[in-house]
């Protein structure tokens, strides 16, 4: 069960490090597959729209990254940053922002490039036995079968620039977020302050 909760920690660190976790799609939606496009444009690499904004543009963080994850209930949606503490309050603006325009505009170009990584990823995967095993082990388990490569690839392609649009406004704004922070947390603004900023005027 997903809990808009927060859990912050004070601590002398060089860094404050934030997660932003959001209600996602569990593992038996078949929106997992526009999920997994949504985190690769909004933070799955150097080109992705939270690192252009927040570290190449501004330099406000040295890390950030999304990600997402399913279960059998529900999924998560994740951002991590790490910053230090006087950007903190700017940070989350800026990729609260980020966050938001998934909803609104999302380009064929990154909706591609997006795709053409998660399918790199595949076949990656397939390399390392382990990794194999790992992956194979876990579709067994939520599925009571194990799809073939070329299915898996099939869904991914069908993802399109609105369907990632529509999943990113149901995943921002239908929930508030749960907050988890630790370091100098002096900035950084209130669980109810940054939950608002998810909310559509």
């Amino acid at each position: 069960i997903f809990a808009a909760s927060a859990a912050t920690e004070q601590k002398p660190l060089d860094q404050t490090h934030i997660v932003l976790n959001f209600s996602a799609p569990n593992y038996r939606d078949p929106r997992i597959y526009q999920m997994q496009v949504l985190s690769a444009i909004l933070g799955g690499g150097m080109s992705s729209r939270l690192f252009q904004e927040g570290r190449e543009k501004r330099g406000l963080c040295y890390s950030v990254f999304s990600y997402g994850t399913s279960y059998e209930d529900v999924g998560q949606l994740g951002i991590y940053a790490a910053t230090s503490p006087e950007h903190t309050s700017e940070l989350i603006d800026v990729s609260s922002k980020v966050m938001m325009s998934m909803g609104e505009q999302v380009t064929t170009r990154e909706v591609d490039r997006a795709k053409a990584q998660l399918k790199a990823s595949l076949v990656m995967n397939l390399e390392s036995a382990s990794s194999r095993a790992d992956q194979i082990a876990r579709q067994y388990l939520a599925f009571g079968s194990i799809p073939e490569m070329s299915t898996l690839v099939e869904r991914i392609s069908a993802v399109t620039p609105d369907d990632v649009k529509a999943l990113a406004n149901s995943i921002f704004t239908s929930k508030a977020p749960s907050l988890s922070a630790v370091g100098q947390l002096s900035a950084l603004e209130s669980h109810n302050t940054i939950a608002a900023r998810f909310k559509k005027s």
